[in-house]
């Protein structure tokens, strides 16, 4: 999926799923305690990890929301059609 840059910082997807590989262990939880647009986040979902993102920009906090909300829906309508 291509997204315009919403953050100053973003990173690419396929980077951040390899390095949420990299340093988290099995069953682990993964923590950015500066989310920015939700990059890590969605690495880790995209990774079997749980996440918790810490965000103090307002902005920035709703943008990771509703990026990893549509996300974790696209997620589980694809595993419903896997069924």
């Amino acid at each position: 999926m291509i997204q315009a840059k919403t953050h100053p910082t973003v990173k690419p997807q396929q980077l951040m799923e390899h390095l949420v590989r990299l340093v988290t262990p099995p069953d682990g939880i993964v923590l950015d305690p500066f989310m920015g647009s939700g990059s890590t986040g969605v690495a880790a979902v995209n990774q079997g990890f749980k996440f918790i993102g810490i965000e103090l920009d307002s902005g920035y906090y709703l943008t990771a929301k509703n990026r990893l909300t549509l996300h974790s829906d696209s997620l589980k309508a694809s595993s419903l059609l896997k069924k």
